[in-house]
């Protein structure tokens, strides 16, 4: 009998592909790799998220775990995390909230493609038990792990666009279809996760990110735009206390759809310090051991203007301020330009919000 799936695959399709276009290769599969590993790292198109080791010590070594995709384009780039707690209560009855229990592993369920054939939970406690340590609450717990699928999404996106053949990464994915704890970074009751707007910035036309790769510490720089992008480079080496351990300036241009990477030194010995890099208002801050055991004591300052459907929220740091983020009540739908975002000591941002009524 004929397979007309097949057919339609591997006759009609790439027949329209090069009827109709020509100049590119048809792909009839995904992962699809130009070795005979159908899903190569090294090679073509790749299922590979490097937050899927089995130890926590594979869990904390993600980063290095990056060195071997080398692939031209990753095709799915998964990291889990939790949504907003306002969202779980919804789907998790208010007495099974906290501590974890059956009714966890009924409702985030698992993967059936995972090697680990681990449920969501599982993966979700070892990769916040890694990175961060023991939790003590539900609210704890919700912030770590969504922290983590923010820190490492970005990390993934920063790592790939560092490399200049690198065509692209598409991350898995946009949102739930019913309430759960997974990839998306928009849940099911449309609340935006942290993930959202690290993968809007790491994605940005214009953008840097310090990044770890096997040959040293770099700062990634894109310009994917039609013009030149010239500016004043500044990295620094700061503590969580304001000590500052390195300051560094340097000009640098790039040419439309240029990549650049700056080479930078300092000492990963010195605990509870934090890189950050910036050049014009765009800028990155990179804990380079993580964030276990780290204490950060938020004390900022907040005023807003509102002027008919935009409002501008002007948020400045006395201190380091970690993942500060701008809530609003349930139900009230804005275009947000950022949001989760730190913020070193001294600096200040501000954030327009705009309504559609």
């Amino acid at each position: 009998p004929v397979d007309h799936g097949k057919y339609i695959m591997h006759v009609t399709l790439p027949g329209m592909c090069y009827d109709l276009d020509g100049t590119r290769k048809y792909v009839w599969n995904s992962p699809y790799s130009c070795t005979d590993v159908g899903n190569d790292v090294t090679s073509g198109d790749c299922h590979n998220a490097t937050l899927n080791g089995s130890t926590e010590e594979e869990i904390r070594d993600y980063r290095k775990l990056q060195w071997g995709k080398e692939n031209n384009f990753d095709s799915e780039c998964a990291v889990l995390g939790m949504c907003r707690l306002r969202s779980f209560k919804k789907f998790v009855p208010e007495e099974n909230l906290w501590p974890q229990n059956e009714m966890w592993e009924d409702r985030l369920a698992c993967n059936p493609y995972d090697e680990f054939i681990s449920s969501f939970t599982e993966r979700i406690n070892l990769e916040v038990r890694a990175l961060f340590g023991e939790t003590n609450s539900l609210a704890d717990y919700i912030k770590k792990s969504m922290c983590i699928h923010a820190e490492v999404l970005q990390d993934e996106i920063k790592y790939y666009r560092s490399f200049e053949y690198n065509t692209g990464l598409m991350n898995w994915m946009f949102n739930d279809t019913w309430g759960n704890a997974t990839w998306a970074i928009v849940d099911y009751y449309l609340e935006k996760k942290p993930a959202y707007y690290a993968m809007k910035r790491a994605g940005k036309r214009r953008s840097l990110g310090v990044v770890y790769r096997k040959d040293g510490y770099f700062i990634s720089l894109v310009n994917d735009t039609k013009e030149s992008w010239t500016g004043t480079l500044r990295f620094a080496h700061e503590g969580l206390d304001g000590t500052q351990y390195i300051l560094q300036e340097s000009e640098q241009t790039l040419a439309p759809f240029e990549q650049k990477l700056v080479p930078i030194r300092f000492d990963d010995t010195i605990k509870n310090a934090y890189l950050y890099a910036k050049m014009g208002d765009i800028y990155d801050v990179y804990f380079y051991d993580f964030w276990q055991d780290k204490c950060f004591e938020t004390d900022i300052r907040v005023s807003k203007c509102v002027q008919g459907k935009s409002a501008d929220v002007t948020i400045q740091a006395n201190k380091f301020a970690r993942m500060v983020f701008i809530d609003l009540p349930e139900g009230v739908q804005v275009d947000m330009e950022d949001n989760y975002f730190d913020l070193p000591a001294g600096q200040t941002r501000t954030i327009r919000l705009t309504a559609d009524r």
